[in-house]
């Protein structure tokens, strides 16, 4: 993504690939791909790049970044959820019938 929207070409881990390894895994592993994916999407988004820092790498967004995109992300992720359940279309969830709801209109 750093070349997509930076133009970097040449990536340069912080701290080392493995360094780099070891934060995505746990990262991975506590958080799940679904809800890491949308966070490194937004921190994508948010990121500026300057000269002294021209790249968004691994270990920056998930030491600095993470931190703060991450809560919002699960919130956001749990509300969808909670919405899904309590407006689902099984039939578990409807109170009306469907003589009910004709009636209505």
């Amino acid at each position: 993504m750093n070349r997509d929207h930076y133009g970097v070409t040449v990536y340069i881990p912080m701290r080392g690939y493995g360094f780099e390894q070891g934060v995505l895994k746990r990262a991975l592993t506590d958080y799940g791909a679904l809800a890491l994916r949308e966070s490194i999407t937004r921190a994508f988004r948010e990121y500026k790049p300057t000269p002294q820092y021209p790249q968004l790498t691994a270990g920056f967004l998930i030491a600095y970044l993470l931190p703060r995109i991450m809560p919002q992300v699960l919130a956001e992720q749990a509300r969808a959820e909670k919405q899904a359940e309590y407006c689902g279309d099984s039939a578990d969830n409807n109170v009306l019938t469907d003589d009910e709801i004709i009636d209505l209109f």
